[in-house]
């Protein structure tokens, strides 16, 4: 039937331009579909395709032009708010006196997100010396109180991680002790020798933390994947991602996870192909 085919061919170009927009039949088509199934069920034959309908690429192509206009207008402001999020962040952070160590970490990370990787350590290790500078010049007392809570930028991660080592780590290893489940799957990568030993008095994390190594290299789930596609449909990561999706590992997942903000807007309007 004509009508059916020229249906076909309109769905079938629609969702060749993108699986961002879902299909939706026009009005006029609906309703022109129903009349053409009863003329069918009674037995006469169909209408003649009125001109507005059997010319319908010049007005689906204008329909999806205005779409993918607010659509990117819609990406940039998540975008924004993101970027006005990460510097209402960095500016909260660079006004606290003293700058502790975790903050210090802080804002490297957040640095980072805003400027990339280069220009951001390149930030943040000026503004690290803008503290140093300001510790210098404090009056005795105050600068002594600063110090206990101020390192160098080089010596940063190494006292971070000593600092965890001697409180955080082992309060983590007292409060949330492994789980049995977590130490079954423990279990299975040392009998399939891709665990040589299971260390004693670990906390959940940190066993977490040694399945995530042992599986970094392992293909992503579809579930995983689909959640990428939703973080770059709404303007949280950037198009290039795409690229990575069918070679997508989950140690690659877990990394882009780390750079989505929390949205509870991230599966608005998404209509991504579906699993089954």
């Amino acid at each position: 039937m004509l009508w059916d085919r020229r249906s076909k061919e309109r769905k079938e170009w629609w969702q060749k331009q993108s699986i961002v927009f879902e299909f939706k039949p026009w009005k006029e088509e609906l309703e022109f579909a129903e009349i053409q199934n009863q003329r069918r069920a009674n037995g006469l034959e169909p209408l003649e395709i009125p001109e507005d309908l059997a010319n319908w690429k010049t007005r689906a192509e204008a329909e999806y032009r205005k779409l993918e206009t607010a659509e990117l207008a819609r990406r940039e402001a998540v975008r924004q708010a993101k970027i006005n999020s990460l510097d209402k962040q960095i500016d909260a952070l660079l006004r606290k006196k003293p700058l502790y160590i975790l903050e210090q970490s802080r804002l490297r990370i957040l640095l980072l997100q805003r400027y990339g990787d280069a220009d951001g350590l390149r930030l943040y290790k000026e503004h690290m010396q803008k503290i140093a500078h300001a510790v210098k010049n404090e009056p005795t007392a105050q600068r002594n109180l600063s110090q206990q809570n101020y390192t160098e930028p080089e010596q940063q991660t190494a006292d971070h991680r000593a600092a965890e080592k001697t409180t955080a780590s082992e309060r983590e290893r007292r409060t949330h002790p492994v789980t049995s489940r977590t130490r079954k799957s423990l279990e299975l990568f040392k009998r399939s020798g891709l665990l040589e030993s299971i260390p004693e008095g670990i906390s959940e994390r940190e066993a977490n933390e040694i399945i995530n190594r042992l599986t970094d290299d392992l293909p992503a789930n579809e579930l995983s994947v689909r959640q990428i596609q939703k973080a770059i449909y709404n303007g949280l990561l950037p198009e290039s991602v795409k690229e990575k999706l069918p070679t997508l590992t989950r140690g690659q997942y877990r990394k882009l996870l780390e750079e989505i903000q929390p949205d509870r807007n991230l599966n608005r309007g998404y209509r991504g192909p579906e699993i089954e």
